[in-house]
């Protein structure tokens, strides 16, 4: 039997065809220790943990009390205010491709609802992306 090459070629549309443009890029969580929202300031650099991919820098940020959801009897959930909690919202502005399900960064891809662990200021935070937009 003979041995058949085949080569290969890849091309990476979205690269070609997507501009990278300003965006504003918004995290949220809803129970984060005090001390680690405290830790965070404007202008710190943020970044996704696992890819070491830069996600811009916070220009503005809002701490609000902590709360989790608590079932009922009946198994309804109610929220519930957690002590030593915050809720945190996290705002940045960063370059990046946008793409039809949110942004692209180096190829990867992220999108409102997307779980990750980020460093941002001397914290590190388990937390939701909460919002994508163009930055007007």
């Amino acid at each position: 039997g003979g041995v058949v090459v085949k080569k290969v070629f890849f091309t990476n549309s979205t690269t070609t065809n997507s501009t990278v443009k300003p965006v504003i890029m918004k995290f949220y969580v809803e129970e984060v220790p005090n001390y680690v929202a405290k830790s965070i300031n404007i202008g710190d650099a943020v970044e996704d943990e696992a890819k070491s991919i830069a996600l811009g820098n916070i220009t503005d940020y809002t701490v609000s009390d902590g709360f989790m959801y608590v079932p009922d009897k009946e198994g309804n959930l109610h929220k519930s205010p957690k002590d030593g909690y915050s809720s945190l919202e996290i705002t940045t502005e960063l370059n990046a491709q946008i793409i039809e399900n949110g942004i692209a960064i180096n190829g990867n891809k992220y999108g409102v609802g997307h779980s990750f662990t980020i460093r941002a200021g001397k914290g590190k935070i388990y937390l939701r992306v909460s919002g994508i937009e163009e930055k007007q």
